[in-house]
C-alpha cells in the first residue's frame, strides 16, 4: 500500500494544486495538521479553508488530523480522532503540539502530553500521525533554530515503536531519518513523502516536492 503524508499546507493553492496531481500516484493520502490558513477572524475563516481542502481532495482516499493553527472544532468521516485500521495498518493520530509562544490551539504541557500518550498502547504495525514531532529528530526551527519538539511525544515512540510517525509543524526541518529502525518523517510545508509499505514494514521513502 502507498501512502502520501503532507502536512502544514496553510490553504497554500500552490500546494493543493500539485497535491492533487501527486495523489495519483497514492493509495491513501494523510495530513498530518495546519490544514488551513494563519488568518483571522479564526473561528470564521478556517471551516471554510478545510472544507476547500476536502473538496479538492473529492474522489480521493484521504484522512486528516488538525494541528494547532487550525481553528476548527468539527468531527468530520475523514478525520482521525482515534485508533483506526487502514488495510493491514493501524493508525494511531495525535493532534496537540506543546506550549508555544503564541498561544495557539491545541498546546498541552510536557506533563499532560505524556500522560495523554501514557493510555495508548496501539497493535502492530502501526504508525504514528501527530502534528508535533519528537524532540531531537527533525524538529529544529523558530527564530532560534532550536529543538522544538516534544519530549514525551519521543517518549512515546520509542517506547511503543510504530514503524513510521509521520508529522509536521516546524517548516524548516522537511525529511526523513531513521532511527533505532523506525522511520521519521517531517511533511511540512511542501515537502510531502509517498510511502510504500507492504507486510507490515515500510519499503520505500521518496519525497516529493508540492512547488516548482
Amino acid at each position: 500500500m502507498r501512502f502520501l503524508f503532507v502536512s502544514d499546507l496553510h490553504n497554500g493553492e500552490v500546494f493543493i494544486k500539485r497535491l492533487k496531481e501527486v495523489a495519483k500516484e497514492a493509495d491513501v493520502v494523510i495530513n498530518c495538521g495546519d490544514i488551513c490558513g494563519a488568518v483571522r477572524p479564526f473561528r470564521t475563516t478556517h471551516p471554510l479553508h478545510l472544507q476547500a481542502y476536502i473538496e479538492a481532495l473529492e474522489g480521493f482516499e484521504h484522512y486528516f488530523i488538525l494541528g494547532n493553527d487550525d481553528y476548527v472544532f468539527e468531527t468530520h468521516p475523514r478525520r482521525l480522532t482515534s485508533l483506526t485500521r487502514i488495510g493491514d495498518i493501524w493508525i494511531f493520530p495525535f493532534e496537540y503540539v506543546p506550549i508555544t509562544p503564541f498561544n495557539t490551539n491545541r498546546e498541552k504541557s510536557e506533563e499532560e502530553l505524556r500522560e495523554m500518550l501514557s493510555h495508548a498502547n496501539p497493535p502492530s504495525p502501526f504508525i504514528f500521525v501527530s502534528h508535533a514531532p519528537p524532540f531531537g529528530i527533525l524538529d529544529v526551527g523558530g527564530r532560534s533554530m532550536k529543538h522544538l519538539g516534544s519530549v514525551a511525544i519521543r517518549e512515546f515512540v520509542f517506547s511503543r515503536r510504530p514503524i513510521l510517525h509521520a508529522f509536521g509543524h516546524i517548516h524548516e526541518s522537511p525529511g526523513c531519518e531513521i532511527w533505532d529502525g523506525i522511520y521519521f518523517l517531517n511533511n511540512s510545508y511542501g515537502s510531502a513523502h509517498l510511502v510504500e509499505i507492504s507486510e507490515g514494514r515500510v519499503k520505500s521513502v521518496r519525497e516529493v516536492l508540492l512547488y516548482n
